[in-house]
This record gives structure tokens, C-alpha cells and sequence, in this order.
């Protein structure tokens, strides 16, 4: 079926973590990429909507972790467009294993944004492009807004270079990832596994930008970590992540 895409890829060595693992933030950059194929595929890619002078901006995203793959793995990311939530073009994902075992579930909301005006569009200017697969769903929940906490703690400060930057001259999702990431120490990492991250991406990061990040324990092995513009009131992103 067309409107279900699936794209393979190997685990390289500058993926991996010191567990020899792959990184999150490397799966997601996988997961970022079956994403932008397919739109192609679909003819609602970068390249298509440019022309119309409007851009995908991908809002709310979580992903579940069963199993990270091992360095030399080959893993296949399947993904399909949901359906519409408002002004969110909704598209699911599941990354498998070689023997074709689901290891972890994704489901991300997007909006079409104007690019002059820097504003979303409604769906309907693109809608009628291709068609949704309903009836398949890899997370049920709806991504809704992650509430605020109180007493949360600065981690680092980052000053926004280019390499952080993408092709609309704004810093990366991933590189809003690898900030959440960066909130915990290496041995963190080899007595932990993130198993859950819920991101929300609340405002655009530019070069220059001094940008403060802080993380909560909000309860037993779930942390809520947040990003703000220094002197700035609204944060940048949030996010909470589960772990074990």
C-alpha cells in the first residue's frame, strides 16, 4: 500500500552510545528521515511544498523503547499518515528488528506552516494529497500539551552553532532531543535506558541563541525537562522521559 512506507537502515559505528548501542537520538534521526521519504514519495516532501512557499514543522512527538538495537543491526522503520487532529497532520511509525520483532512505536503530530508568514495552515491546503491508513495506530494516546512544574533544575546552558542548524536555519529536532539527553550524566547511561520520551517543540531556535535547559524528577524513574531562551518567559521545548 502507498500510504505505508518502509525504509531500512544499519547501525553504524558513530551511532552508538558506550553501551554499543544506538543512541536515541540517532533513532530518531532514522525516524526523521523514513518521514521526509515518504512525504516525497507522497509529493507533500520539502521539495514539493517549498514551491508554495510552506514547510513541515514537526510539533509533538513519543516514542517507546523495547529494545535499542546493537551497532550492526539492520533495522526497518514502517511508516503511515494517521489522520488530521485539528491543524495536526498526524503519522505514526514502528522501527523492527531483522526477524521483523516491533521494538519500539513512535507517533509524531505536524504542522504545514507558512513560510513568509510563519504561520500554520489549515490541513485542507494539502489534504486532499493522499490519503490517511486509520485503521493502524503504533501508539493510541493523543499528544497533548505536557504541563508546567515548579523547582526544576538548571542542567546546562547552550549557545546555538551551526552544526545545530538545518535546512530552514533552524536548530534541528534532534538537536532539541540530544539537549534532554544531555541532562543526565554517563553514568546514568550505563546503569539506565530512556524506554519513553514525549517531546514538544514549543519555538524555533536560531543561531546565536543562548538557550538554558532544566530537568525535574517528577516521580520515581519519569523526569520532566524543559528548555527556555535565556531571559525568556516561554520555553522552547518540554519533555518528560520514562526510564529503567
Amino acid at each position: 500500500m502507498e500510504n505505508i512506507w518502509e525504509e531500512s537502515f544499519k547501525v553504524r559505528t558513530f551511532d552508538v552510545n558506550i553501551n554499543n548501542r544506538i543512541k536515541l537520538n540517532s533513532l530518531i534521526n532514522f525516524i526523521q528521515e523514513a518521514a521526509a521519504n515518504h512525504a516525497t514519495h507522497l509529493k507533500v516532501g520539502r521539495n514539493h511544498l517549498i514551491k508554495e512557499n510552506l514547510f513541515w514543522v514537526l510539533s509533538r512527538a513519543k516514542i517507546e523503547i523495547d529494545r535499542y538495537p546493537d551497532l550492526g543491526e539492520e533495522i526497518t522503520v514502517r511508516t503511515w499518515p494517521k489522520g488530521i487532529d485539528r491543524l495536526f497532520f498526524l503519522r505514526d511509525l514502528e522501527i523492527l528488528d531483522s526477524e521483523n520483532n516491533i521494538i519500539a512505536n513512535v507517533t509524531t503530530s505536524w504542522l504545514v506552516v507558512d513560510s513568509v508568514k510563519i504561520l500554520p495552515q489549515r490541513p485542507s491546503i494539502i489534504r486532499d494529497r493522499f490519503d490517511d491508513y486509520r485503521e493502524k495506530e503504533a501508539i493510541k494516546e493523543k499528544l497533548n500539551k505536557i504541563s508546567d512544574v515548579e523547582n526544576k533544575e538548571l542542567c546546562f546552558e547552550k549557545i546555538v552553532k551551526y552544526t545545530d542548524l538545518d535546512v530552514n536555519n533552524h536548530m534541528n529536532n534532534v538537536k532539541y532531543v540530544e539537549q534532554v539527553l544531555n541532562c543526565f550524566s554517563e553514568s546514568f547511561y550505563k546503569k539506565y535506558d530512556i524506554t519513553e520520551l514525549q517531546i514538544n517543540f514549543l519555538k524555533q531556535c536560531k543561531y546565536g541563541d543562548n538557550i538554558e535547559v532544566y530537568k525535574k524528577e517528577i516521580e520515581k524513574n519519569k523526569f520532566h525537562v524543559e528548555a527556555f531562551k535565556k531571559g525568556e518567559k516561554k520555553p522552547v521545548f518540554k519533555s518528560r522521559i520514562k526510564i529503567d
